[in-house]
């Protein structure tokens, strides 16, 4: 069985790409299929987890696929580091053996827009993670945080094409798109 991981991060958002330049981020966007999705409201981490993969289980487990999630959206209070060192562990835990699908939720519970040591910090886990993968998928559902909203409009990177070069990736398309990387990962 090949490798692959999905990672979240809501509150990740274009603006933030372009005021803080990720080294990996930036390095995806030159050769990864890249899109972008929206998010109508309501934008949080809780509502993103259950429109995108709500139900990915069922999906999966007709492809004999095992889903392991790793940190979904909760009230949990913790530090980005804390929660990034959280979602590597479970992510290498499931590696080789089911699809990890993780959140990375911090971004989306601050008040304010990520800062560029936030964004930085990010974007040095998911180099981490991805290291080691041969299909993987990082989207922000929505972006960066403004007033008492977010941007509607989120970042997809993925070892899989979206279904149209042009067209937007809604939240409902995501599950579409994580069983073809299961399928991808499953028949290598």
């Amino acid at each position: 069985m090949r490798r692959g991981a999905v990672i979240s991060v809501p509150g990740l958002g274009y603006t933030s790409m372009a005021r803080c330049s990720p080294r990996f981020i930036g390095e995806l966007f030159y050769y990864s299929p890249r899109g972008v999705t929206h998010f109508p409201p309501p934008r949080t981490p809780d509502e993103a987890w259950r429109r995108m993969f709500g139900g990915l289980p069922g999906i999966l487990g007709r492809m004999h696929v095992e889903m392991v999630p790793v940190n979904p959206p909760g009230d949990a209070d913790v530090s980005l580091d804390d929660e990034l060192r959280s979602v590597e562990l479970g992510v290498s835990g499931a590696l080789g053996r089911a699809l990890p699908v993780a959140s990375v939720n911090y971004l989306a519970r601050k008040t304010s827009p990520p800062t560029c040591d936030e964004v930085r910090l990010v974007d040095d886990s998911l180099a981490r993670i991805f290291g080691s993968l041969d299909e993987y998928m990082i989207l922000s559902p929505f972006g960066d945080r403004q007033d008492h909203d977010f941007e509607e409009y989120g970042i997809y990177l993925s070892s899989v094409e979206r279904p149209g070069h042009e067209e937007v990736i809604e939240p409902e398309q995501v599950a579409e798109l994580v069983a073809e990387l299961a399928a991808r990962m499953a028949h290598g």
